[in-house]
């Protein structure tokens, strides 16, 4: 079920490593640099040999936000990855000079020596839910169309931004925000119904009525 998605228990994960961190992704395309991080050549490494290793992955949190039309800020970067694929992404990481600091059932955290390279957050499919979003992802250009970056859909960012949100009140004003964006840029076009069956998970099903009657009928 989707409260399994990312981890059993909040404590697995400190809110700063919540997989919706956010990236600048209009500032790495002109290889602008946030905290330090170069993530256009970040990114210039690991979506190349992604493919040619046949790793099953999206990216989720702030840069799918970019690649979905809505820039914004982070301090590192999220993929949703095959469980069957993370040894994949551990030798390719490791051979990038990252160290595994996070290991659990749920999620890996790789950070570098580097600053440039700043850190990466893995979140582990195997659950029914995380691998219906894999099977959906869809390729999108990216760095003036000589990259395309697979990520996943709209509904299941907001998806995972409910999740977000329950998991850390806290957060609820920026994740809500940034839903509310997504369903004004994308309106008619969302799966309402898949985007209610993650709200009624966490019992905001209410509240999913309620965003649906002011965005559905936008575009």
């Amino acid at each position: 079920t989707l409260p399994e998605l990312i981890f059993h228990k909040r404590s697995e994960r400190s809110a700063s490593l919540t997989p919706l961190l956010d990236f600048l992704f209009a500032a790495s395309r002109l290889n602008v640099y946030n905290g330090g991080v170069n993530f256009e050549r970040v990114l210039e490494a690991l979506l190349g040999e992604f493919d040619c290793r046949h790793i099953r992955y999206a990216a989720i949190g702030g840069f799918a936000l970019g690649v979905l039309g809505y820039p914004r800020t982070t301090i590192d970067l999220d993929f949703l990855v095959h469980k069957d694929d993370l040894n994949k992404v551990h030798d390719l990481l490791t051979n990038l000079g990252y160290q595994r600091v996070v290991h659990t059932e749920n999620v890996s955290q790789y950070r570098h020596d580097d600053d440039a390279w700043g850190s990466i957050d893995l979140i582990h499919a195997f659950r029914k839910t995380s691998l219906a979003m894999l099977a959906r992802v869809k390729s999108y250009p990216v760095f003036g169309e000589k990259r395309t970056v697979k990520a996943v859909d709209p509904e299941d960012v907001i998806g995972l931004k409910v999740q977000a949100m329950v998991n850390d009140p806290d957060r609820r004003p920026q994740e809500l925000a940034d839903i509310e964006r997504l369903m004004d840029l994308y309106g008619s076009k969302l799966d309402w119904k898949r985007i209610q069956e993650y709200y009624d998970v966490f019992g905001l099903g209410a509240e999913a009525k309620q965003l649906r009657k002011r965005f559905r009928r936008v575009h």
